[in-house]
């Protein structure tokens, strides 16, 4: 950056090389504004902006860009170029040509571009060949054929009309109609009354191969399943399955230290869908009791004793048993421990 209204005759010795030296650089630089900033240049002085890719000239006050025509002298084919675009003879490949835009494309074009009427390279649809020389049938003219007999495609079979394809139970994952393994509500071929028989009142005799039975008498030691589940302490008890389902205390479960997420004054619901044993280590202090309730009843209380007339404050041990579905609250003033069979 250069002042060039210095030199002048009242500079300094020390400063007159240096003030010479920064104008040539800035003349150097073509007095670019990217590169440097000159001050006080003269009126007409022409510089180059790299940034605006233009030659300015400045008027005294500011840098104006040269808009006049220059006249250049050119050889060779350059005077038949048009907006940048050579628009007489012909390119002999140019690499520096990499897209052409519109319809002004004239003459020879390697291969058979120009009157293409197939695909170079056939291509695949649906399992069928292309290349555009004729028209292609879709594999759509095989069969999907829906078979009640079982006897059907693989489950996760593909069908794209390539090849007849069957779906039956076995593809769906269904049980037969017949057979080992048959389930569901299927025809049956009956005789006798059997057709209009409602509920069965008795049956007398060997009925061993009896199913269900509101009563009967004799042997029915092979009966295969009572009519209605019987519980007490087992949820559910069914013969045809074999299913036995207990919900009883103990049954499955396993004592759980929940100290840690246990707090005296706070009401819990028991959502294990059985009943738990809650085992707790609290007391009292002064006129608070330790207290245990399930739902709104107490079922457990001790009262701080005195001795000799000085209160006293044992931890005591509470256990109680909490119903599926009910709450449980514990209060008192120290909590020594809560463990839980759940």
């Amino acid at each position: 950056m250069a002042d060039h209204s210095k030199p002048t005759l009242t500079s300094a010795y020390a400063d007159f090389v240096a003030e010479l030296d920064a104008r040539l650089d800035d003349l150097a630089y073509g007095l670019d504004p990217a590169v440097t900033t000159a001050n006080n240049v003269p009126t007409n002085a022409t510089r180059w902006s790299s940034a605006a890719a233009k030659w300015q000239k400045y008027n005294g006050s500011a840098w104006i860009d040269l808009a006049a025509t220059y006249a250049i002298s050119i050889s060779g084919n350059a005077g038949t170029v048009t907006n940048g675009v050579y628009t007489n003879g012909s390119y002999s490949d140019p690499t520096w040509i990499t897209t052409l835009a519109g319809s002004k494309i004239s003459g020879a074009i390697t291969g058979n571009a120009a009157s293409a009427t197939v695909l170079q390279t056939a291509r695949n649809i649906n399992g069928v060949s292309f290349n555009g020389s004729a028209n292609i049938s879709v594999n759509l003219n095989n069969n999907l054929t829906f078979n009640s007999t079982g006897s059907g495609s693989a489950s996760g079979v593909n069908f794209n009309g390539g090849a007849a394809t069957t779906i039956s139970y076995n593809t769906i994952g269904a049980p037969s109609a017949t057979g080992a393994g048959a389930s569901g509500t299927w025809g049956i071929s009956i005789s006798g009354n059997a057709a209009t028989a409602t509920t069965a009142g008795a049956c007398s005799g060997n009925s061993a191969t009896a199913t269900t039975a509101a009563s009967c008498s004799g042997n029915a030691a092979t009966a295969t399943y009572a009519t209605t589940a019987g519980n007490g302490g087992v949820t559910s008890v069914n013969g045809l399955t074999g299913a036995v389902t207990l919900n009883t205390l103990g049954m499955g479960q396993s004592w759980v230290n929940v100290t840690g997420s246990r707090a005296l004054g706070t009401t819990y619901t028991n959502d294990t869908g059985k009943p738990i044993l809650v085992m707790v280590s609290m007391r009292g202090q002064g006129a608070s009791a330790a207290v245990a309730y399930v739902g709104s009843v107490e079922v457990g209380r001790v009262n701080s004793p005195d001795c000799c007339g000085v209160p006293q404050y044992p931890t005591v041990p509470f256990s109680f048993i909490v119903p599926a579905g009910a709450t449980y609250l514990c209060t008192g003033s120290g909590l020594s421990n809560w463990a839980e069979l759940r």
